[in-house]
């Protein structure tokens, strides 16, 4: 339950960090997740908070979307502070290679539509040994496109073992899933809109 508080906080913040460049951001983004924690959203006869409607209707984030956010979080509130660390000032200045969102999206897809039996294999229901390869491979995949993202991969697959979470669903939810494909589309319709620039030069 935590993870959709987590969620909700990092999308406030990248929605503020869009509007403001200086620190009023934090005090919007405290005032609009304040708001998502109160009971004020009317339901037939009860009163629910955003987040937990939402936590109702689409389950709790994946624990990788939980750690993103979290990295995200991170990097936003450290990124103007000074630091002497070099592993630390290296992270922060770490960006997500746009092709990590294409995987994931690619992985989400396979997933949910095996589940759905639009496609002929299901590794959602197929078994631990067959879900493990898919997963491995993928691994391979994010190391390739991303290191610093394949980190955060590996971790939430080792928490995801520890809280005895399955390996599928620590990795791909439906708010990762949207935002891959709200990310693939954005840089699609960014690289026609240069190419069509382009032509008419």
């Amino acid at each position: 339950m935590i993870g959709i508080y987590i969620l909700s906080f990092g999308v406030f913040l990248f929605i503020a960090d869009s509007i403001f460049k200086n620190n009023l951001k934090y005090i919007f983004v405290v005032i609009l997740f304040t708001i998502s924690c109160c009971s004020i959203i009317k339901v037939l006869w009860d009163y629910y908070s955003l987040n937990l409607l939402i936590f109702s209707l689409f389950d709790k984030p994946s624990l990788l979307c939980v750690f993103l956010v979290l990295s995200y979080i991170f990097k936003n509130i450290f990124k103007n502070i000074p630091l002497k660390n070099k592993i630390l000032k290296l992270f922060i200045d770490s960006t997500i290679n746009q092709f990590f969102f294409l995987l994931l999206f690619i992985f989400g897809l396979v997933l949910f539509l095996g589940s759905l039996g639009l496609i002929p294999f299901d590794i959602y229901h197929s078994s631990k040994l067959y879900q493990s390869i898919f997963v491995f491979i993928f691994m391979i995949c994010f190391y390739f496109v991303d290191r610093f993202c394949s980190f955060i991969v590996l971790l939430a697959l080792i928490f995801g073992i520890f809280l005895n979470d399955d390996i599928l669903t620590c990795l791909i939810c439906v708010y990762l899933f949207v935002f891959s494909f709200i990310i693939i589309l954005f840089n699609v319709l960014k690289f026609i809109i240069n190419a069509l620039k382009g032509l008419s030069l």
